[in-house]
């Protein structure tokens, strides 16, 4: 068996592929907040009674908004390398050379054969965990995968081999770019970017559509009554990726307060918190809608999700003032 050292530290995160990267940043002792700053968009496509396309596919974020993993470099000195798909035997061999090296490995597959994950054999889904050792003797791969548990989990090779996509190598590097120089234009573009965007309208626009959308529409019922439907699955993903990208977004405000001594952004990281409390309860909500038969309990569930929708818009675009007020004040 080869192993090597390392904590899985359980993290919630809106999108799967940093859990590992965050464990792998903490296992080098290297920072990783810089890669949420952009994490706060939230994109709602209007209805286009032609194209007629479901809830979950007009939801979306904004990937080209996040720093990573190329800023990963630049501001934190992790190189992390995308390698296409080898031959399992190549690619089994690589494992072997990196552990070796005491370099863990990120390792991206079909969910679907990720047995302590509710994507198992449901859902076909792309998913990321870090390799940290190999058990020969069960013919298993040994890793961890924070976004679901803080277990070391055994993943068969047959099951890698069948599931494969790519993986990710990761070296330290010196960074390139002195974050002290650049935090307030980061944090300016990961606010500003919510007023941004292809339909010319706000974030928090989006926001209300969103909620007026479920208020007025019984398309959210249909798509939301079969749980383990492409539909009602995207909606929650995605609805989870919301939830944990603004406490996400206050692990940056953290860093930048405790790096920088910013201390007008303390009261933002309790709200970027809460935020993501609230936006759980939405969560939490949609699941529920699923499930309601009666006519007046569904209306009723529809107005506290569209209530809820409204408060987390406006307690959202409040803080994007006042994050843009402070940049103002600290750079008169």
């Amino acid at each position: 068996m080869v192993n090597i050292d390392i904590k899985n530290v359980e993290t919630k995160t809106g999108y799967c592929f940093m859990g590992p990267i965050i464990n792998a940043a903490i296992y080098y002792k290297r920072d990783y907040q810089l890669n949420f700053a952009g994490c706060l968009f939230f994109g709602f496509e209007p209805f286009n009674e032609e194209e007629r396309k479901s809830f979950y596919e007009r939801m979306s974020w904004d990937f080209s908004s996040d720093l990573f993993p190329e800023e990963l470099i630049k501001y934190h000195g992790l190189d992390v390398i995308i390698d296409k798909r080898p031959e399992f035997l190549d690619f089994k061999s690589i494992v072997d050379s990196e552990l070796e090296l005491g370099n863990p490995i990120v390792l991206t597959f079909d969910g679907y054969n990720a047995h302590w994950t509710y994507y198992y054999q449901k859902h076909k889904v792309m998913h990321f965990c870090l390799i940290v050792g190999v058990d020969e003797e069960s013919e298993s791969f040994l890793v961890i995968d924070p976004y679901f548990s803080v277990e070391i989990k055994k993943l068969p090779f047959n099951e890698v081999e069948q599931s494969y996509n790519w993986h990710y190598t990761i070296r330290l590097v010196e960074p390139t770019v002195n974050i002290a120089s650049v935090w307030e234009d980061i944090l300016k573009k990961g606010i500003s970017g919510n007023y941004e965007n292809k339909y010319n309208k706000s974030s928090y626009q989006m926001m209300r559509e969103f909620a007026k959308e479920i208020l007025q529409s019984n398309d959210i019922i249909e798509e939301m009554k079969i749980q383990d439907s492409a539909g009602s699955y995207q909606i929650l993903e995605k609805m989870k990726y919301i939830t944990f990208s603004r406490l996400n977004f206050s692990w940056f405000l953290e860093y930048i307060i405790k790096e920088f001594s910013v201390k007008e952004l303390e009261p933002m990281v309790k709200v970027m918190v809460q935020l993501s409390d609230k936006w759980n309860l939405v969560f939490g909500q949609l699941t529920k809608l699923g499930y309601l038969k009666q006519e007046d309990a569904i209306n009723r569930l529809k107005k506290k999700i569209y209530d809820q929708i409204v408060e987390n818009s406006e307690i959202e675009e409040d803080a994007t003032r006042k994050m843009m007020k402070i940049l103002q004040d600290k750079r008169r």
